[in-house]
């Protein structure tokens, strides 16, 4: 391994290279290595590739475990070019005793009662692949056959695929890489991109939970709908912002298949800069092409424009079951980060769940009623939420951290819809005034327990 110990590197340079001519360098720790022959022998697989050209230290410390750190470092610094070091970004501020204290203790447990962190694959994978074998049956008599029924129940099974690929491309479906890469394939299949989809998601959202300009999720819709406090407020055009973020959430779907498309061909999605190539935009292309086929093209030289209709039904059943689950877990008041704390406190603050501890719910929800444990430990299996939530919620509260859980989704359905309501009124603050933990905690939960009524914190 080669070194440069006392050489500095500017960010800018790092950024250069995130898979454009082969070369990946990364940053952890502030500690900037060349990662471009380590690549292809990551344990983990292709999620390494999302840590290129950008600062991967929160990438680096929520996927590894921690009684495996000393032992990946060892494994980067043997296998990597160290570069030099990396002093003109925020490097990771705040306490990590936290996140040590609950990552240990989640461990631990996990380690005492012999539960896998990928829980029992044969069960993940036969639910996964008779989801497969239900797309094919729904397709063949909702599309082919157009009965209106199976094309509804197509939408639910595009759903559950999709909460499968959001545990594939997190590395949490089996430990094998190339099943969570086939897994992740089913976001393709339903008809967006697995590889937009990871960058918009694990950099932008899980990096940088609620964070405004920073997670793409806060600015979806702006400036015509408004998700945080921070977009700019306009009277006229916010007025219905509450009952404007309900009337779009069918059409979910249907952005996908074109904005994809244009993300492929930028290498931009929203914050996120990354490398796309040749094969890339020719696969993502195929992709759309073969989804256009068999939904629009097929049915229409079969029925005339009515042959859509099934397409129509399965997406509207798709957004109201997966945007529906996904939109009550950020948008809700009192949800924003604290600057300067440590990046797994920011996580916590930024979340809510649901239902918490319920194995149905968790169930049905592909895992995201417990958002909480997720943005802390995303390579954990789903199924898992259940069992550790109790440790995650006890650790918060002893730190003096809320955990906000709403009874049921219901209730955070409308907190988040009450939540919107306010921001169709209230003025931005420009001051960005945001919690110091843990003095303001309490304040904190009195305000969402008199904001959401209906909801508690248990």
């Amino acid at each position: 391994m080669a070194t440069s110990q006392g050489q500095i590197i500017p960010y800018k340079e790092v950024q250069k290279h995130n898979g454009f001519g082969g070369s990946h360098w990364t940053v952890i720790d502030g500690e900037v290595y060349d990662i471009s022959n380590f690549v292809n022998q990551h344990p983990g697989g292709p999620i390494i590739l999302l840590s290129a050209g950008r600062n991967a230290t929160t990438l680096f410390e929520s996927y590894h475990p921690g009684t495996s750190r000393p032992k990946v470092l060892a494994t980067l610094k043997s296998k990597a070019k160290h570069m030099g070091r990396c002093v003109d970004i925020p490097l990771e501020t705040g306490d990590a005793t936290f996140f040590l204290t609950v990552r240990d203790r989640v461990e631990t447990f996990l380690s005492k009662k012999g539960i896998k962190r990928h829980y029992t694959e044969l069960i993940s994978f036969a639910e996964w692949f008779s989801l497969l074998v239900a797309y094919c049956v729904c397709y063949y008599y909702g599309v082919v056959h157009q009965n209106y029924f199976a094309a509804a129940c197509l939408g639910l099974v595009m759903t559950r695929l999709g909460f499968f690929m959001h545990m594939g491309l997190h590395s949490a479906f089996s430990q094998y890489p190339i099943l969570n890469r086939l897994c992740g394939y089913s976001m393709d299949l339903i008809g967006s991109n697995s590889k937009v989809w990871a960058n918009e998601h694990q950099i932008s959202h899980h990096m940088d939970p609620n964070e405004y300009e920073k997670d793409n999720d806060c600015a979806i819709g702006d400036p015509y709908i408004r998700f945080n406090k921070w977009i700019k407020f306009k009277s006229a055009m916010h007025k219905w912002n509450h009952w404007l973020t309900v009337a779009i959430l069918p059409l979910g779907p249907w952005r996908w298949y074109f904005a994809d498309l244009l993300i492929i061909w930028s290498g931009v999605v929203g914050s996120v800069r990354f490398n796309t190539t040749k094969w890339d935009v020719i696969y993502v292309s195929l992709w759309k092409i073969s989804w256009a086929i068999r939904m629009i093209y097929f049915p229409v030289l079969w029925y005339g424009w009515t042959g859509v209709i099934p397409a129509f039904i399965c997406n509207f059943i798709l957004a109201l079951y997966m945007e529906n689950i996904f939109i009550v877990n950020h948008i809700q008041s009192g949800l924003e980060p604290p600057l300067n704390k440590h990046w797994a406190v920011k996580q916590v603050c930024a979340t809510s769940n649901w239902a918490s501890g319920s194995y149905f719910w968790n169930w049905f929800s592909g895992g995201l009623n417990h958002q909480i444990e997720h943005h802390l430990f995303p390579s954990i299996s789903h199924y898992n939420y259940p069992t550790i939530m109790p440790i995650v919620r006890d650790t918060c509260r002893e730190f003096g951290l809320p955990y906000f859980n709403f009874n049921s989704w219901p209730a955070a359905w409308v907190g988040m819809f009450t939540h919107l309501k306010t921001l169709s009124y209230e003025e931005n603050d420009p001051a960005r005034s945001q919690p110091t933990l843990p003095e303001d905690i309490a304040a904190v939960k009195t305000k969402r327990e008199t904001t959401n009524g209906n909801s508690k914190h248990h």
